[in-house]
């Protein structure tokens, strides 16, 4: 078969066109521009020459005959199609009007084909019409292979030169014989460019075949059969000049796996089938597309007996995946192959004996356990070319029926593959790491029966830490252990570190298999079939199922690479559990961690470097409770390091109070006090214990008392005794004192006894009972002094009797026994002091004198009485001379002091002077007489 290629030609070799001149268009279908366009004429555009279709010829006599182009192939006519002519009238009123004028169509109309002279052919009248200009155009399907412009007018003086071949000029009424050729490779995927099939197929009627050998060298059918059926014709766009049938075109396609479309191991050539116009709703019998040219080396030791029976037909249609029903066409025997009923009624069909006899020959003989089909002897899929998706039932008559929404697509890709899935070797995956790790990972790649997949791809990406050392790997095909794709994986930190594995095609933990099985999902298999062995058998599945997208299947490991650290904060008193703060380092975080109800988990600790590990320290604080630190702990990847209970010391109390006297409830001030604290009963819980916390020794703290009141802070909390201890107060001790956490305990006033005991009373004047103050009182060892209301206290006596004694100035002492009692006062009755009598010293100085005269002699009287009494006194002289009589009042000593003077002058004199008080009651005390001489010299 001759290949060919589409010719460009430029403007200076327009004589390989045989003469026809060339001329731009614009739309092929629909716009006139004085242009013909097949495989002998070219498209203008600039200084190119791009020939038309190289498979379509216009035929004369509407062109010269075109058997001479070099895109011309004798005997490649293809007579099975349904060509269309469309003609449209141009409104344009001149040449130069053509490209912009709109151009109104008339009805379709179907050419007959002529096989003898590999031709089809219309005879077309020209209407008698003011229209000038008509554009002719060819479709198959929806594929346009060439038009032409056609100039017509009312008489041949209108007409153009038909040597200039720009237009094709015809005259109105008249009949134009519309000849054209297609040739097998017209539809292909580029046009003239093979190999492909074309054929015009009722595909909701009687159906039919199109099919072609797709592998070089090859003679193996690969196709589609579209099985007769009497169904309702809904899919069909019929008019009254169409017939319903569909352009069928089957070629090859790129291999699946190299466009990676699938990473799936795929079999046979790709088999590409376009539908033209598409089906507007999916068939109501499933067409059959088949591949007979899988080669058995293809096959041979990469898939077992049991796996070639798995391997399945798959659909492409616009970027959909799926899995077809299982069928098997007749592609007759191979010298492997066991025969077959089927394959033996064919070859009878077509007369082929020997073969038939050979077929006979192998079903009798003993067959293999895998034996039912080898892949290599062709196989097919069951499709109702709908748009990709949809669900799949089984009727009641068993024939699959597949509901779809949509406009159909117009093409369509099979190919074989093996479906598979695939699973992590290692069992968990969750894995522990540290940072810098290098993890290995290793995927198999399993079919429907458990067995390894040879040559499936497996794509890893990194989806948040760590490097993978190759993105791609292929399972192995060098034995069954081999059969895994491993790859290298440092990780890092943070955590996690996520892995995936994709797989297209490949049934992952979020499966896309054709029955989206729940719960595992893990689906990618189509579970109906046919019996081979059985002719025009009804497909039988399995259960009813939802054909769904092959996709791409993924499954992730995750590499955790930060551990943990848990436990509970409790009261190290009551083991009860409290809330607690819970901060660590390094890499302490914005916001400390609760320890709510005493439970606390920090997560993402990175435990650093595996040769370089990292230990973290916690702290803990709680209400009323001492800080904690915990340090030194180790952290694991992916594990949780249990601290188990944490105790926290609750904060220590206080205890405050006053010590009082028992002798008169008053603060013992300014004796000095000390107050001892001692703890009696030190709480802790035995969960501290086990927790490894050693119970804390008890607590005892003495203070000084200030002025009788004491504090003792710095507590633990607990119950406490106090000892209180006074030098002159015997000790006392207080038990059960409790103390709380950051609490202060307030003790009742504790009354200590004195050692000793107290004298009191008072001391008044006899003469009119008002109170004496100033008087000292004396046991022999202690004095006190009576206050301005006559009141008296002795302190701090021994037990046992005193012997009182009252003193003070002016008035005679007295005494009084008494018995002291520890930590008591003695009164005794009132004391009445008697004033002293008065009395006065008198002196003169000086007493003798002798010199010049006169001389002034100075008396003067120091007077003792009562203090604040008031005393009437004179001046009595030797000579008898009486002074005025003159009043004082003795001080608070009870003392008063007056003077007098007398001056004289005789020769010689010798006298005295006597002091004379008068007292209150008229008593008379007289002082002593200070004597005195004076002997006078000369004046």
């Amino acid at each position: 078969m001759r290949r060919r290629v589409l010719l460009y030609l430029t403007l200076i070799a327009l004589s390989a066109c045989n003469g026809d001149k060339v001329t731009a268009p614009t739309d092929a279908a629909t716009d006139p521009s004085k242009v013909i366009v097949d495989g002998n004429h070219c498209v203008i555009s600039g200084t190119t020459c791009t020939i038309g279709n190289p498979d379509f010829f216009f035929l004369p006599p509407m062109v010269q005959d075109p058997s001479s182009s070099p895109n011309w192939d004798t005997g490649a006519f293809n007579p099975d199609l349904e060509p269309v002519v469309k003609i449209c009238a141009s409104r344009a009123l001149t040449v130069d009007q053509i490209p912009t004028a709109a151009c109104d169509a008339d009805p379709d109309r179907i050419a007959v084909v002529d096989p003898s002279a590999e031709q089809y052919k219309l005879n077309w009248q020209v209407p008698t019409s003011a229209t000038i200009y008509y554009r002719l155009a060819v479709t198959v399907g929806t594929t346009t292979l060439g038009y032409a412009d056609l100039e017509t007018g009312s008489n041949t003086g209108q007409l153009k030169k038909v040597g200039t071949n720009e237009v094709i000029q015809l005259l109105d009424g008249r009949t134009l014989p519309i000849k054209f050729r297609i040739e097998r490779y017209a539809l292909c995927e580029v046009p003239g460019v093979g190999p492909c099939a074309t054929k015009a197929i009722d595909v909701f009627g009687a159906g039919g075949k199109v099919s072609l050998p797709l592998v070089p060298n090859s003679t193996k059918d690969n196709g589609v059969i579209f099985a007769s059926s009497t169904a309702s014709t809904a899919g069909l766009a019929t008019t009254t000049t169409t017939t319903g049938k569909r352009t069928i075109t089957v070629e090859r396609c790129t291999d699946f796996r190299q466009r990676e479309v699938t990473d799936l191991p795929t079999f046979g050539p790709c088999v590409r089938l376009r539908v033209e116009p598409a089906l507007t709703s999916p068939l109501t019998t499933p067409a059959l597309v088949y591949s007979c040219d899988v080669t058995a080396a293809s096959v041979t030791g990469t898939v077992s007996h049991a796996q070639a029976e798995r391997i399945t037909m798959h659909r492409l249609v616009g970027d959909k995946l799926e899995a077809l029903p299982h069928d098997h066409p007749d592609c007759g025997l191979s010298t492997a192959a066991t025969g077959s009923m089927r394959g033996m009624l064919s070859d009878l069909a077509h007369g082929r004996l020997r073969s038939a006899g050979r077929q006979m020959v192998a079903m009798l003989a003993p067959k293999s356990l895998y034996a039912a089909r080898f892949i290599d002897l062709g196989g097919g899929g069951l499709t109702s070319l709908d748009a990709g998706g949809g669900a799949l039932s089984v009727s009641s008559t068993g024939g699959p029926r597949l509901s779809v929404s949509g406009v159909g697509q117009p093409r369509h890709e099979f190919q074989f593959l093996l479906p598979a899935k695939f699973d992590f070797i290692e069992t968990a995956t969750d894995r522990a790491a540290y940072p810098a790790d290098q993890l290995s990972v290793s995927v198999k790649v399993t079919d429907l029966g458990d067995e390894p997949v040879m040559n499936a791809r497996v794509r890893f990406s990194v989806d948040q830490g760590g490097t993978v050392s190759d993105a791609i790997k292929s399972t192995g095909s060098d034995g069954c252990s081999a059969r895994i794709a491993t790859v290298a994986w440092t990780v890092t930190a943070p955590s996690p570190n996520t892995l995936t594995a994709t797989g297209k095609g490949i049934g992952g933990e979020d499966s896309h298999g054709p029955r989206n099985r729940t719960p595992t999902k893990i689906d990618p298999f189509q579970p109906c079939d046919r019996n081979w062995e059985v002719p025009g058998s009804p497909l039988t599945c399995a259960e009813t199922h939802t054909p769904t997208t092959v996709g791409v299947g993924t499954m992730k490991v995750t590499a955790i690479t930060v551990g943990s650290i848990d436990g509970h904060v409790i009261d190290a008193q009551t083991g009860d559990a409290i809330d607690a703060t819970v901060t660590w380092s390094p890499f302490g975080p914005a916001a400390p961690t609760s320890a709510s109800g005493g439970a606390f988990r920090i997560e993402n600790l990175t435990p650093g470097p595996r040769l370089a590990r990292q230990q973290y320290s916690l702290s803990f604080t709680s209400s009323k409770h001492q800080d904690r630190a915990r340090a030194g702990i180790d952290v694991q990847p992916k594990e949780t390091t249990h601290l188990g209970d944490v105790c926290l010391t609750p904060s220590n109390g206080s205890i405050s109070g006053t010590v009082v006297s028992t002798l008169d409830g008053k603060l013992i001030d300014p004796d000095a006090v000390t107050v001892t604290a001692t703890q009696t009963t030190v709480p802790f819980s035995d969960k501290c214990v086990a927790a490894g916390d050693a119970a804390p020794a008890p607590a005892s703290v003495t203070v000084p008392g200030s002025h009788g009141a004491f504090a003792i802070a710095g507590l633990p909390p607990g119950t406490y005794s106090l000892s209180v201890h006074s030098d002159d107060y015997d000790d006392a001790t207080v038990a059960g004192v409790v103390v709380k956490a950051a609490e202060e305990t307030a003790n009742p006033a504790i009354p200590l006894k004195w050692k000793f005991g107290n004298i009191t009373g008072t001391v008044v004047k006899s003469l009119d009972g008002s109170p004496l103050g100033g008087v000292t009182l004396s046991d022999g060892t202690n004095t006190a002094t009576s206050t301005a209301d006559g009141s008296f206290l002795l302190r701090r006596l021994v037990p046992g009797a005193h012997t009182v004694t009252y003193s003070a100035v002016g008035y005679a002492g007295a005494s009084r026994d008494a018995t002291v009692t520890a930590s008591q006062s003695t009164a005794l009755a009132a004391v009445r002091l008697d004033p002293t009598p008065a009395s006065a010293s008198a002196t003169v100085s000086p007493e003798s004198f002798t010199g010049a005269c006169p001389k002034q002699f100075v008396f003067t009287a120091t007077i003792s009485a009562a203090p604040g009494t008031a005393i009437s006194y004179v001046w009595d002289r030797s000579d008898g001379a009486t002074m005025t009589a003159l009043t004082v009042t003795t001080d608070a000593t009870g003392s008063a002091t007056v003077q007098t003077t007398w001056d004289l002058s005789p020769a010689s004199f010798s006298g005295w002077e006597q002091l004379r008080m008068t007292l209150a009651d008229g008593t008379v005390v007289r002082s002593n007489q200070a004597n005195f001489t004076l002997s006078c010299t000369a004046s």
